[in-house]
């Protein structure tokens, strides 16, 4: 499954610039609420090919080939920042409002709330969290993968220019038939427009798949779009399509795979 990539606070700055042009940043800043509404769809298709009796023994047993699963989630969610410490470094709260599935399946309970800290012009480091009837082991699983893409977009600063590009990789993991498929995802990022305080940047994607035994061939794509208020110094919407297909061989059996997904995120921000 696509890390909740893709799961998805995705936090950009941006200072004032020239007229044609802006420094690019990505950090959250004190005292401040974000509030995120992310909205996602997934999809996957598993066919399993052989020659011999496999792909019978999974009809007798009444699994679908191919196999098709869909998945649908939305996150209403508040970033709090508070008081710079110090000078270094302020605390940080990740509450989620609401976080289900397909049809309003809840996934994290109303109130779920992480806490960390983050030091000035960094991201924010998550170290625990309190959810009603959350198990320890979903606990450090939700944290690890929170941190992780906190990490991913720890982007150095950038003065850009309409017209200007940059780019960044980031590692994805994928599992099919058991097996992991590591890849990596090298996303452009391009400055086209600046007016009535907005930027707007259009994303394209390009999925590099890590040498293994058991990948025959596989490739992947993705498109998007992202805006941001410039005076309040954050991104206020985001959108990515992506698509990935492969092939693999493990022992005896050939699994096509293919998967398709799309993320809608809308931000707002505030003092608090």
């Amino acid at each position: 499954m696509k890390r909740v990539s893709c799961f998805m606070i995705i936090i950009f700055i941006y200072g004032c610039g020239p007229k044609n042009g802006l420094l690019f940043k990505m950090n959250t800043t004190p005292e401040t609420n974000y509030k995120q509404d992310v909205e996602g769809y997934f999809e996957t298709t598993v066919k399993y090919i052989d020659s011999g009796k496999l792909v019978q023994n999974l009809n007798d047993i009444d699994i679908n080939n191919p196999a098709v699963s869909r998945y649908r989630f939305k996150i209403l969610s508040t970033l709090k920042t508070g008081k710079l410490i110090n000078g270094i470094y302020f605390p940080v709260t990740l509450e989620f409002n609401s976080w289900t599935r397909n049809d309003s399946i809840p996934i994290v309970a109303k109130g779920t709330t992480m806490y960390g800290k983050e030091n000035l012009g960094e991201m924010p480091v998550m170290d625990s969290i309190s959810s009603t009837g959350m198990s320890s082991v979903v606990k450090k699983s939700l944290l690890k993968a929170m941190n992780d893409m906190f990490l991913e977009y720890s982007l150095p600063d950038k003065k850009l220019n309409i017209g200007d590009t940059f780019t960044h990789s980031t590692p994805l993991e994928v599992a099919v038939g058991g097996r992991p498929i590591d890849m990596t995802v090298k996303s452009t990022y391009k400055l086209i427009g600046i007016g009535n305080g907005i930027a707007t940047f259009n994303l394209t994607q390009t999925y590099n798949i890590i040498v293994s035994d058991y990948i025959v061939e596989g490739s992947g794509s993705g498109n998007g779009q992202m805006q941001y208020n410039i005076g309040q110094h954050f991104s206020i919407y985001f959108q990515e399509a992506s698509a990935f297909t492969c092939k693999m061989k493990i022992n005896a059996m050939n699994i096509n795979y293919s998967s398709k997904s799309n993320l809608i995120q809308k931000n707002s921000i505030s003092p608090n």
